[in-house]
């Protein structure tokens, strides 16, 4: 092989490497941003009577509950599956918002962001990415 051939594979590999480390440093970046835009995350949920709201942060943790005084009237057992389903309204209303963020960041039809959704959504313990109860 002479020493323009050798030259040009090195400069090929070169290429390769420095397009290489461009995406690696994209990719990067896009984490930060969308790491950013989830920080300080939540969603809080009501019922169609308006007798409880339930917060969650963006690990999906209730750290608001709100109890309306009418809830007193509710058999406590009733009232214990309105909280529970309100809680995983707000729960997936937190999948949507993280949707709406990694599309923000990745785009629409990126795979980076159907795969950061799927993860976050499994985290929450099955939520399913596309379906919730609870009002915004």
């Amino acid at each position: 092989m002479d020493e323009a051939a050798i030259f040009g594979d090195l400069q090929a590999v070169r290429s390769k490497v420095d397009a290489w480390q461009a995406s690696i440093e994209v990719r990067a970046a896009r984490a930060r941003e969308l790491s950013a835009r989830l920080t300080g995350l939540t969603a809080t949920a009501r019922d169609r009577d308006g007798l409880i709201a339930v917060t969650v942060n963006r690990g999906g943790v209730v750290t608001d509950l709100r109890l309306d005084d009418r809830v007193n009237a509710v058999p406590p057992a009733q009232l214990a599956r309105a909280i529970l389903a309100v809680m995983a309204g707000a729960q997936a209303m937190l999948v949507d918002r993280v949707r709406a963020a990694a599309t923000e960041t990745y785009g629409a039809h990126s795979e980076s962001a159907r795969a950061v959704v799927a993860s976050f959504a499994q985290q929450l313990h099955g939520v399913p990415p596309e379906d919730h109860d609870g009002r915004r």
